[in-house]
C-alpha cells in the first residue's frame, strides 16, 4: 500500500475517476491528475473543500451537466503580464466524481480545444490546451508536465489500478462503521488536515466530510445538511464543527453544531436552527 501521505492519498483517489473521465471523454488520467493536483493543492483549496470542485471552471450561463451551484471566491489570475487577485464564479458539485467527470465534458465540448484530442501523448496534449487558452499562467503546460513526470501518472493512462486510500483513528472508525468505501461517502479524497474549527480536524471524501472535535468526537457531514453548510462560509463560521451525526426529527432529520443546528426534510429543504 502507498504511504499515508497528501501526495500519494490525492493520487490514488481521483486516479479511478479520471480513468472514467478518459474513457467517458478522452482526456488522458495523467493530465486529469496533474491539473486537478495543480488547481486544487492536492485537495487543499476552499473550492476543492467545500464546492467539490477541483478544476477552478468558471460559472456562466452554462453551467454544464454535472453542477449543481456557483460559489463565488477569490482566484489568482495572469492579466497584461501581472499577478492580480479577482473575485469570480465557480461552478461547484454533489461529488468529487461530478467535478472528474464535468472537466472531461469541458473540454471535449468546447470547440476551442478539439486540436488537444487529436494529439499522442499527454505532454502535447497538455500544451494543445494550455495553447487554447485554458489557464493565464505562462508556465501551466510545463507545471502539468513536470507533475505528471514526476508522478509518473502515466501509469494510470495505461490502465494501471489505484491502491486503497486508506482513513485511521478517530475519523477512520466512524468511516469505517458506515461502511467504509461502500458508504454514501464514497472514498477519501485527503488526509487529515486542519477541520473549520481551531482544534478540530477533517477528512474530505467523495460526498462529504468526516469532522472531528476533542470535545464531540467524529461525525459525517453529508447529503442536503452537507450542501447547506459547505457553500455558504458564514453558515461555517457561525455553525463550527459537528456535535452529532444526523437524528431523525419530525419528518425529517436534524444535525447538531457548536453554534445551532441544520434541519432537512423533503417538504422544507434545509434551515437553520439556533
Amino acid at each position: 500500500m502507498a504511504p499515508y501521505t497528501k501526495v500519494s492519498t490525492f493520487i490514488n483517489a481521483v486516479a479511478p475517476m479520471a480513468q472514467e473521465s478518459q474513457e467517458i471523454y478522452g482526456v488522458p488520467a495523467s493530465v486529469t491528475l496533474a491539473q486537478a493536483i495543480l488547481e486544487s493543492g492536492w485537495g487543499g483549496s476552499t473550492l476543492s473543500r467545500y464546492g467539490q470542485a477541483y478544476f477552478g471552471v468558471k460559472c456562466s450561463s452554462d453551467t454544464g451537466p454535472y453542477a449543481t451551484n456557483c460559489v463565488k471566491l477569490p482566484t489568482w489570475e495572469v492579466i497584461n503580464g501581472q499577478n492580480v487577485t479577482v473575485m469570480a464564479y465557480f461552478r461547484s458539485y454533489q461529488s468529487l466524481t461530478d467535478s472528474i467527470l464535468d472537466h472531461g465534458h469541458f473540454l471535449r465540448n468546447n470547440s476551442r480545444y478539439a486540436a488537444a484530442f487529436n494529439t499522442t501523448s499527454p505532454q502535447s496534449f497538455a500544451r494543445a490546451i494550455h495553447a487554447a487558452g485554458y489557464a493565464t499562467d505562462p508556465q501551466y503546460a510545463n507545471e502539468l508536465i513536470d507533475l505528471i513526470e514526476y508522478n509518473d501518472l502515466e501509469r494510470f493512462d495505461r490502465g494501471e489500478m489505484a491502491a486503497t486510500v486508506p482513513v485511521i483513528e478517530a475519523i477512520g472508525d466512524v468511516y469505517e462503521s458506515m461502511g467504509g468505501i461502500n458508504s454514501h461517502l464514497g472514498t477519501a479524497v485527503g488526509i487529515e488536515s486542519d477541520g473549520p474549527v481551531s482544534g478540530s480536524r477533517l477528512v474530505s471524501f467523495d460526498t462529504g466530510v468526516i469532522i472531528w472535535t476533542s470535545q464531540h468526537g467524529a461525525h459525517a457531514v453529508s447529503g442536503a445538511i452537507w450542501d447547506h453548510y459547505r457553500l455558504d462560509p458564514d453558515v461555517r463560521s457561525r455553525l463550527g464543527a459537528p456535535t452529532s451525526g444526523e437524528i431523525p426529527y419530525s419528518d425529517g432529520v436534524i444535525q447538531h453544531f457548536q453554534g445551532g443546528s441544520i434541519y432537512y426534510s423533503d417538504g422544507t429543504g434545509t434551515q437553520l436552527r439556533n
